[in-house]
């Protein structure tokens, strides 16, 4: 082998390594970088998670704090409604029991309404729609004698299956009003005499009454208005329609069977069948 060809060749190997070495310092650089930029990846995903589950648990721990302030205000507007609502409400009713009244004696004289509660009233001598035009006394509620008022209660039971209630016209009367009747028309057919008559109403015994529907309150047909000083007034019931006649029927029937006894020119009128003395110190009171 001359000079020229070992150089030739000594060149073509320093090439070779020049090409080996470069080639394995370009391998040993790439490899040598990715594992340090995946540490640095490391530390930059490590502290890009830190950060994104610090901003995340800030974002749930303010959005939990706005719940609570949210549920906070939801509180307040629940207790600002319910103030208001205690405010304007209405107080419930006491469960307490009503007050029972006193039994009296039979003889006592007290209002009718006290104890027979479904009772109409309508005391036409307290107004001036009556055969008189006047006012004959100033009270509004009817009296009766206590003993007469239980009997009247146990015939407005038995009236209150067939759906009737009683309305009063008049109760008890005070010997003045009596008077003041009598003056106007002196007919003890249809005015006791203040001195000498029955005076029934004086002794508060005597009703005067009709019967309305409990249903609707309306007051029925009768053979009559109250003082109708005619044939319609009588209990032959012959004036009027079969109708009315079967409902006078009933109610005498009923009366009578509770203890009163009905008066033949005035089919409205009622006494009991006891009887009491006449009452003149008794004043009915508003």
């Amino acid at each position: 082998m001359n000079g020229k060809d070992y150089m030739k060749r000594w060149r073509i190997v320093q090439t070779i390594l020049i090409c080996v070495f470069f080639a394995a310092g370009c391998k040993i650089q790439p490899a040598t970088h990715p594992a340090g930029s995946e540490e640095q990846g490391s530390v930059v995903s490590t502290e890009i998670g830190t950060n994104t589950e610090s901003e995340t648990s800030s974002e749930v721990d303010t959005s939990t704090e706005q719940e609570s302030e949210t549920g906070t205000e939801s509180d307040t507007s629940t207790e600002a409604d319910t103030s208001t609502e205690s405010d304007t409400s209405i107080e419930p009713e006491t469960d307490t029991e009503p007050e029972e009244l006193p039994i009296p004696e039979d003889d006592a004289i007290v209002r009718i309404m006290d104890y027979i509660p479904s009772i109409q009233q309508e005391l036409r001598y307290a107004t001036t729609n009556n055969f008189t035009g006047q006012i004959i006394y100033d009270f509004d509620d009817a009296y009766l004698r206590y003993g007469t008022i239980k009997k009247l209660a146990r015939a407005c039971e038995e009236l209150a299956k067939h759906g009737f209630g009683i309305k009063v016209w008049d109760g008890f009367r005070p010997v003045e009003a009596q008077a003041a009747l009598w003056e106007i028309c002196p007919d003890p057919k249809y005015v006791s005499h203040p001195d000498k008559g029955n005076r029934n109403h004086c002794r508060g015994l005597a009703i005067d009454m009709t019967l309305y529907l409990l249903e609707t309150g309306e007051e029925l047909e009768m053979p009559s208005d109250f003082d109708e000083f005619s044939a319609l007034g009588d209990r032959d019931y012959s004036e009027c329609s079969k109708e009315v006649e079967e409902l006078c029927v009933l109610l005498e029937s009923i009366m009578k069977k509770h203890g009163f006894k009905g008066y033949s020119k005035e089919w409205w009128h009622y006494n009991d069948t006891d009887t009491y003395p006449i009452e003149e110190e008794f004043v009915p009171t508003e």
